[in-house]
Order: C-alpha cells, then sequence, then structure tokens
C-alpha cells in the first residue's frame, strides 16, 4: 500500500504545494490518505485538497483509495470535508447549519439556479444576489458594511462561476476569526478554467494560462466579445478587478486555475506561482478593521478601473507585457 502523507497545515499555500506534489507520486494497487500529522485547517485549503483529491481518484479508477488518521479532525469532519472526499466521518456538504464564524464546505447545483430563477422569473443575477445575501448573513455579525461587501463579493464570485465556467456546481467555504479581526470566503468550481474562458474572446491575445489569470483582474476584460449593451446585467469584466481591489486593500487575494496561483496584498500586487488543479478557486480574507473606510474607496476604486479599461479597450488585443504594465497602473 501507498501512504499519501497530507501536509500538517491545510493552509492554501501548503496545500497548493502538495497538490503539485500528488501529480508525481508514485501509485501502487492500493493508497490511502494519511492525516496523522495535520494540526491545522482552514476554509479554502480544504476547498482546494477536496477537489483534488476527487479528479485525483477519478484519474486512477482501478487504484483502491482509503483514508487514515482522521478521526480527531472533527473541525474539518463538522465542516464537511472528509464526506466530500468520500469518507464517510462527520457530516455531510452543507449538512452543518454554519453559524457567525463559519460557513461549511457546501454546494450549489448551478442547474437549479438557473430553473429557480425561471420558475421565480427573474434574472439570474437576482438569484445570485439573494443567495449570497444569505451567505454573508453568516459571517457579517450583523455588520451591515461587512454584509453589503460580502454580497457583493460572493454574488460576483458565484456569478463568475455560472456565466463563464461551465461547471455544474458551485463550492464554497468560508470562516471568520473574531481574535484575527478577519473573515475568509472560497469559491471553487471544476469547470473548464479562466484560460478556456478567456480563449473564446478574439480579441484577446491570451497564450496560456497564466496569462489568461493575470488578464482576468484587469477591468474590462471579459470571455463575451460585446456584451449586449441593453442588457444591464451584462457582463462588462469589472466583477475580478473590484474584488481584488478590496481585498488587497482589506486584505489579500488568491486566484488558482488549473496551472497557475496568483496572489495580491498590499505589499505585493502580482505574485505569481504553479498549482495543478483543474478548475479555479478564488480566495479573498479581508481584515474587518478596515472594512468601514472601504465605503469611501468603493468610488475611487471604480474611478480607477475605468480609466484602466479605456486603456484595456485601446490597446485591444492583451498581450503579456501590456498585462503586467496595465497590473502596475492600477496601483499609480
Amino acid at each position: 500500500m501507498r501512504n499519501i502523507i497530507m501536509p500538517q497545515r491545510f493552509d492554501l499555500v501548503s496545500i497548493d504545494k502538495w497538490c503539485i506534489k500528488l501529480d508525481s507520486i508514485e501509485m501502487d494497487e492500493e493508497c490511502s490518505f494519511d492525516y496523522s500529522s495535520v494540526t491545522f485547517f482552514e476554509p479554502a485549503g480544504m476547498l482546494l485538497c477536496s477537489a483534488k483529491i476527487r479528479q485525483f481518484i477519478e484519474l486512477h479508477p482501478n487504484i483502491r483509495f482509503s483514508n487514515t488518521g482522521f478521526h480527531q479532525h472533527t473541525y474539518a469532519a463538522n465542516m464537511g470535508f472528509f464526506q466530500s472526499v468520500y469518507q464517510d466521518y462527520g457530516k455531510s456538504p452543507g449538512e452543518a447549519p454554519g453559524n457567525v464564524n463559519y460557513l461549511p464546505i457546501s454546494r450549489i447545483n448551478v442547474s437549479e439556479v438557473r430553473r429557480r430563477a425561471r420558475t421565480d422569473s427573474k434574472h439570474i443575477v437576482d438569484t445570485l444576489e439573494e443567495e449570497a445575501q444569505r451567505l454573508s448573513v453568516v459571517l457579517s455579525r450583523n455588520d451591515s458594511i461587512l454584509k453589503t461587501l460580502l454580497t457583493y463579493t460572493i454574488r460576483e464570485l458565484l456569478r463568475n462561476v455560472v456565466e463563464h465556467s461551465f461547471a455544474q456546481e458551485i463550492w464554497y467555504a468560508g470562516q471568520f476569526w473574531p481574535t484575527k479581526n478577519r473573515v475568509e470566503i472560497a469559491i471553487l468550481d471544476e469547470g473548464i478554467g479562466i484560460y478556456g474562458s478567456l480563449k473564446k474572446n478574439t480579441k484577446l491575445c491570451i497564450k496560456n494560462n497564466e496569462d489568461a489569470v493575470r488578464a482576468s483582474i484587469l477591468p474590462g476584460i471579459t470571455s463575451v466579445r460585446s456584451p449586449d449593451p441593453n442588457d444591464d446585467y451584462a457582463n462588462s469584466g469589472y466583477g475580478l478587478y473590484l474584488i481584488r481591489r478590496i481585498a488587497v486593500d482589506a486584505g489579500d487575494f488568491v486566484i488558482i486555475s488549473n496551472d497557475c496561483l496568483l496572489g495580491s496584498n498590499k505589499l505585493k500586487p502580482e505574485i505569481i506561482g504553479p498549482a495543478s488543479f483543474h478548475g479555479t478557486l478564488i480566495r479573498v480574507r479581508l481584515n474587518t478593521q478596515s472594512i468601514p473606510s472601504l465605503n469611501k474607496q468603493l468610488p475611487i476604486y471604480i474611478y480607477e478601473g475605468e480609466r484602466l479599461a479605456k486603456k484595456v479597450r485601446k490597446n485591444a488585443i492583451v498581450t503579456a507585457s501590456q498585462i503586467s504594465r496595465l497590473i502596475s497602473d492600477g496601483y499609480e
């Protein structure tokens, strides 16, 4: 039997490295994921790890997989992690009700969202807004400003999946750490990835996954070549740009899509690294003590985004060098 040691910490960086390492592991007829040495779990790390394990198992249908050393991890079990990797232990994804401190690992069926929008005669963005409001209530702790910000962030992340990924499900999880004044929301899909989406827009010169991930955070970049001007909800490519600007000023932002990781914080607006995961994960972290000032900053972000979008439209075709320059322009 091959024993696959899980990383000690389930933070996003450690899990990303583990996912890359997993691709080169020597396989046996039977393999066991060993959680004995794990001491720490975070929502985004659990989401990424669970998706990678599901994909890994699917790639090796003739291998028998099992888990060991997991029974002591009651937090991860309550969050629905083990059930999400086919281990009958703890709660199923979405079973835990959540509270003011956490959103358990849960999934949204995209077809069900579309059906509900049709049944209610609503635009799908309005239906996603309702879902985002429901989720933001759990983590906002009666803070109206934080609730508004989380609702916008979650709605745009859900919208990106529904409109661009071709994924059948959206996975999410969240956590509030009162002692750290930190809130985290992570959303994952196992769809076509950002490169698969943006390369459909022939106005963009997107040559690889890294170019696509970096371009996706620019305003005005979308897979839709010519958004419908008569549709008030037409995707204009501002969602990820604004979410990242908010996160960078009040915390940090990470996006992983296929083989590329891009991180951003106040000190480093662009951190590029490798990844190994089929789909897209976005994690937003906010320092709750920095939230009030964002109300004043939002009009500034939008103004900066409009200026930057004009440069993007002027260039028409975005190359790798243009992407770097435009990202830097957004922080002048």
